[in-house]
C-alpha cells in the first residue's frame, strides 16, 4: 500500500494543508473512501456522493485510526484530524494514484469486457500468485474511484497489478489509462451491456479499445478473436504498434481452446499454446476460455506450465459470479452479480454440469439494454427453452419475455412469475425433490443474491 507523511502527500498533490497538531512527517500508510473500514494510519478521503456526504464521517474515520482527511469542502475542515484541502477529491485520489503509480517498476495488465473481465481478473492473478507478488482489483471496484483505489494497495514490492477496469461511456478508459498505465491488456470481448448509453456494439467495441491505446510498445494487447463486432473495429487501430494475441475457439486465433472437459466443479483444458493440459477448481468452458487471455499474459511474463498450474490451484472467484453453492438438498449456481444475453447464455451452459434430479432456472432482468430490451428477453428465453431444465422462474417486469418466448418452444416445462426474493425462496423450500439444482442469474439491480443468503439463513 502507499506509505508516505503527510506532509509528502500534500507534495504529491498540492492543497491547503492543517496539521491539526499533527507532525508534518507523520507516516500515513494506505487510503479508504470509506470510514467504516478505515484502518490505523490510513488516509480517509472524504468524497460528497449523490446519498451520502463523506465529509460528516471524517471524525468517524479519525476515532478509527486514521490521520489524514482529504477533503473538498471547507466547513469540514476538523481540529480532530490533519486536513488536506482540496479543489475535487475524487480528483485528488485520481492524482495521487497517478502519481503513486507513476513511482512504481511494475507490470500493470488491464482488463476490460463486457463479460468476463472480473473472472478473467481473478485466473490471471491466481496463475501469478504462485511466482509474484500480486496485487488485483477487489471485487468489482473498477471505475474512475475504484481503479485508484487498487492501484494505492499495491505495495513497492508488488511485481504485477490486475487492474479491472469498467466502461459506461466512450472516453471512460481513454480516461483511466494515464492512472493505470497498463504494460499489457485484455479485452474480453463485446456484448449487449451498456447499449442504453453507447447505442451500438461497434460502439461498445470502439469504447473498450481504448484499452490498448497507451500501452507501451513493447507492451502486449490480447483479445477475444471470435468477437464478431470486436473484429470489425480492430482494424481501426492499426497505428498503435504493439504486439496483439487472439485467443478463443476458431482456428485462427493464436492461443486456441483445444480440448474441454468438466468434471464437477473442475474444468480441465489444453490450448494450443502449449501441450500441458491445465485444470481449475470452476465450472463453464467460458472460464477455460477466459483462463486463455491470461495464459497469454503469462507465457508473456516467462511462466512455465507448471507455475501455471501452480498458480491456477490457488483460484478464488469473486463472489457472485460463476460460484457454486451448496445449502442442504440445493446446488445453487450463483452468478447474480450482472447479466446480458451473452453472460446469461454462459451460465445457461455451465449450469448444464451442475448436477440435481430437479433443475431450475431463475432469471432476473437484464438492464441497461434499451431500445432492444424486449428482443434480448426474448432471445435469452428461446436459449434456455434448449437447455436443461424443469422449471423457470422469472423475477422482474422485464422477464415475462423469457417466459413468452421459453414457453412456445418448451411449452412442457413449469413457468412461473414471481414478484419478490421472499416468494422465490419459500417456493424452493416448497419443492420436494430430494437434490435440486438451482441457476440464479439477474442483472445487479434485481438483488438476487438476496435468494442465496434467505435462502441460507433457513438451514444454517
Amino acid at each position: 500500500m502507499l506509505i508516505h507523511t503527510i506532509q509528502g502527500i500534500q507534495e504529491m498533490i498540492g492543497g491547503s494543508l492543517q496539521l491539526n497538531g499533527a507532525a508534518a512527517d507523520q507516516r500515513v500508510a494506505g487510503v479508504s473512501t470509506d470510514s467504516r473500514i478505515i484502518e490505523q494510519d490510513n488516509i480517509y478521503i472524504a468524497i460528497a456522493g449523490e446519498r451520502v456526504d463523506g465529509h460528516t464521517y471524517i471524525d468517524s474515520a479519525s476515532k478509527q485510526g486514521a490521520v489524514l482527511a482529504i477533503i473538498d469542502n471547507e466547513a469540514f475542515v476538523t481540529s480532530s484530524i490533519a486536513t488536506l484541502l482540496v479543489e475535487d477529491s475524487v480528483k485528488a485520489l485520481q492524482d495521487l494514484a497517478k502519481a503513486y503509480r507513476e513511482s512504481l517498476d511494475i507490470q500493470v495488465i488491464g482488463i476490460t469486457g463486457s463479460n468476463g473481465k472480473t473472472s478473467t481478473k481473478d485466473i490471471l492473478a491466481a496463475g501469478l500468485m504462485a511466482t509474484y507478488k500480486v496485487t488485483k482489483t477487489l471485487g468489482n471496484q473498477n471505475n474512475e474511484i475504484g481503479v485508484p483505489i487498487t492501484l494505492l494497495r499495491a505495495s513497492k514490492d508488488t511485481d504485477v497489478i490486475v487492474c479491472e477496469m469498467g466502461v459506461e461511456n466512450v472516453g471512460d478508459i481513454a480516461f483511466l489509462n494515464p492512472m493505470v498505465q497498463p504494460t499489457m491488456s485484455i479485452l474480453t470481448g463485446v456484448g449487449a451491456a451498456h447499449l442504453a448509453t453507447l447505442g451500438s456494439k461497434e460502439n461498445v467495441a470502439r469504447a473498450k479499445l481504448e484499452i490498448m491505446d497507451d500501452l507501451p510498445n513493447d507492451g502486449l494487447f490480447v483479445y477475444y478473436g471470435d468477437d464478431p463486432f470486436l473484429a470489425k473495429v480492430i482494424d481501426e487501430k492499426q497505428d498503435v504498434p504493439v504486439e496483439r494475441i487472439r485467443y478463443g475457439e476458431q482456428d485462427d486465433n493464436q492461443i486456441q481452446l483445444t480440448s474441454f472437459t468438466q468434471k464437477d466443479d473442475m474444468i480441465y483444458f489444453t490450448t494450443s499454446a502449449t501441450n500441458a493440459t491445465f485444470h481449475i477448481q470452476t465450472i463453464g468452458k467460458h472460464q477455460a476460455i477466459n483462463a486463455l487471455a491470461a495464459i497469454a499474459c503469462l507465457k508473456k511474463l516467462g511462466l512455465r506450465d507448471q507455475q501455471i498450474q501452480a498458480g491456477f490451484d490457488m483460484y478464488e472467484p469473486t463472489g457472485m459470479r460463476n460460484e457454486v453453492v451448496k445449502i442442504d438438498r440445493f446446488t445453487i449456481l450463483n452468478d447474480s452479480y450482472k447479466s446480458n444475453p451473452e453472460s446469461a447464455q454462459a451460465a445457461i451452459d455451465a449450469f448444464a454440469g451442475i448436477e440435481g434430479a430437479y433443475r431450475v432456472v431463475i432469471l432476473g432482468d437484464m438492464l441497461d439494454l434499451e431500445p432492444d430490451e424486449k428482443m434480448y428477453h426474448k432471445q435469452v428465453g428461446a436459449y434456455v427453452a434448449n437447455s436443461s431444465f424443469d422449471e423457470l422462474i422469472a423475477y422482474g417486469p422485464l422477464s415475462k419475455y423469457y417466459i413468452e418466448q421459453a414457453s412456445k418452444i418448451a411449452p412442457n416445462k413449469v413457468y412461473q412469475h414471481m414478484d419478490s426474493h421472499d416468494a422465490i425462496v419459500d417456493y424452493l423450500e416448497s419443492l420436494e425433490n430430494h437434490s435440486i439444482a438451482v441457476l440464479i442469474k439477474g442483472s445487479r439491480g434485481m438483488q438476487l443474491d438476496k435468494v442465496v443468503d434467505k435462502l441460507r439463513g433457513k438451514y444454517e
